[in-house]
């Protein structure tokens, strides 16, 4: 869920997108991140959408359903590099060189 809010977050503040713009988006993380590098021009938009499968469907959310631990932080390290893509493109907030050399996002 946190993926999809900053992807959407990018959207209207990029696209001025509307709430009933934005359901056309519905779920659809692939979508969503192909949106925002259209219009940011940002490659981590794309490395991102290229990786929303690492999530279950929407309507798995509510089954029960086992993960492996890899595949819980596969997906929360998504989560989190998309976060970050996002304070970095509105803020002065970049700190990948503080932390290690630049890498790009690892499948």
């Amino acid at each position: 869920v946190a993926t999809e809010i900053f992807l959407k977050a990018v959207l209207v503040q990029e696209c001025n997108l509307t709430d009933n713009q934005l359901m056309r988006f519905s779920h659809k993380l692939e979508d969503a991140s192909k949106a925002c590098a259209e219009a940011t021009k940002e490659k981590i938009f794309e490395e991102i959408g290229k990786r929303a499968s690492l999530y279950p469907p929407v309507s798995a959310r509510y089954d029960d359903t086992e993960w492996s631990s890899t595949s819980v932080w596969q997906a929360a390290t998504l989560t989190q590099q998309t976060g970050a893509a996002v304070t970095r493109l509105y803020t002065d907030r970049d700190l990948r060189a503080s932390i290690s050399p630049t890498e790009p996002l690892r499948p």
